[in-house]
């Protein structure tokens, strides 16, 4: 009886202890399932939200950027802003008072490094921005020009104003006129120019741009070192359906090389490429002896004859159109037409060719007293255009 007793005791802990064993473990399992819910829940947020966010010392900073720029003091009284304000460039520049230049003012942006900040004094011209530009270190333990403060100048125009005296070296800002000679009178492996290759983009196929839709050069000074290279941009700017295009060249003044930079600049170099000067039209008259100055030249209808003559970057242009368009119609050669008008020594030239049997002028004005040439016809428009600056201040 009482070894009965005990074994229904002993059978009756043990049920109690595997009982409690039980109730251990799923207590347990149930602690843990609500510790995955809630990894699950925390991770899903992270997923959602993203990782939390760590502060970005330099974030948001373009004011203080420029403000930086506009303090650097220049001179005596004299900070990087007021001369800004007080147009130092535009009255030495010539590329700021061209028609059509706007200013947009100071802009900033973050460049790959977060503490430095590029810092603009923004000009637009059409569909060219372009101004004095500055690099600004907001890092004071970050890499930058003993001595600079944090602010370097990274175009000409901004060590421009950096130099105590703005007048000085200044004519370096100014070789527009040097920069397009040495990019138009580049000659492709056939002889021709690039100034050619420009009127016959604009003039050689069957639907072209009227000289209405062109807006010209504009040369924009990247590099003036004394000891570097002198450098510059130059922008062929026209309008297509009321939207500003572009093509532009880096022009290495120092060696006189360049470099296309955009798709239109390739497409102009490739047009330019096609022409050899050796199967283009002749239009230099037999009569006239070229070799003979202009100015030298006593008969004033010669001489204005002459003048126009003696510009072989715009003769060849012409020539290169009529040799192009000859390709896909008949064109004919129709020698030159002088013609006085009621100003003494003026005298319309003309240059005619007949395309698909309708005659074609090519014209200019000229004051044989002076040398002045006009161009007076769609095509001598364009052809000025394309080889000079035009529209632009007076230094």
């Amino acid at each position: 009886m009482n070894r009965g007793r005990e074994r229904w005791l002993l059978g009756l802990v043990i049920g109690a202890f595997a009982l409690v064993l039980i109730l251990a473990a799923v207590l347990a399992w149930q602690v843990m399932e609500r510790r995955s819910r809630a990894a699950s829940a925390v991770q899903q947020a992270i997923e959602e939200t993203g990782p939390p966010e760590v502060a970005d010392p330099f974030a948001s900073r373009g004011d203080e950027a420029v403000a930086r720029v506009q303090a650097v003091q220049v001179a005596a009284g004299e900070t990087i802003g007021g001369r800004v304000s007080a147009e130092a460039l535009e009255r030495r520049v010539e590329l700021f008072r061209r028609a059509g230049v706007e200013r947009e003012g100071w802009t900033s942006r973050r460049t790959p490094v977060p503490s430095i900040y590029a810092v603009t004094y923004a000009y637009r011209f059409h569909s060219v921005t372009f101004g004095p530009q500055w690099y600004v270190q907001l890092d004071p333990t970050g890499m930058q020009p003993e001595g600079s403060g944090g602010v370097v100048p990274a175009n000409a125009l901004a060590s421009q104003l950096h130099r105590v005296d703005m007048d000085d070296q200044i004519r370096a800002l100014n070789r527009s006129d040097e920069v397009l000679q040495a990019l138009t009178e580049h000659q492709f492996e056939g002889g021709s120019r690039l100034g050619s290759a420009l009127l016959v983009y604009f003039r050689g196929g069957d639907e072209v741009l009227g000289v209405e839709e062109t807006v010209g050069w504009l040369v924009v000074p990247e590099s003036t070192d004394e000891d570097g290279a002198l450098s510059y941009r130059a922008y062929f700017q026209w309008l297509d359906e009321g939207e500003a295009k572009d093509a532009w060249w880096e022009v290495n003044l120092t060696t006189r090389e360049f470099q296309p930079r955009d798709i239109q600049a390739n497409r102009i170099m490739e047009r330019g490429a096609e022409v050899d000067v050796n199967d283009m039209i002749e239009i230099l008259p037999r009569s006239i002896e070229l070799e003979t100055a202009p100015q030298d030249e006593a008969d004033p209808r010669r001489r204005a004859l002459r003048y126009v003559l003696a510009d072989a970057r715009r003769v060849e242009a012409v020539r290169a159109l009529m040799t192009y368009r000859g390709r896909s119609r008949p064109v004919e050669y129709d020698g030159w037409q002088l013609t006085v008008t009621d100003e003494r020594h003026v005298y319309d030239v003309v240059c005619r060719f007949k395309e698909d049997e309708v005659e074609q002028r090519v014209e200019w004005r000229v004051r044989a007293n002076d040398g002045t040439v006009t161009p007076a016809g769609d095509i001598a428009r364009l052809a000025e255009r394309v080889l000079t600056m035009a529209d632009r201040g007076t230094p």
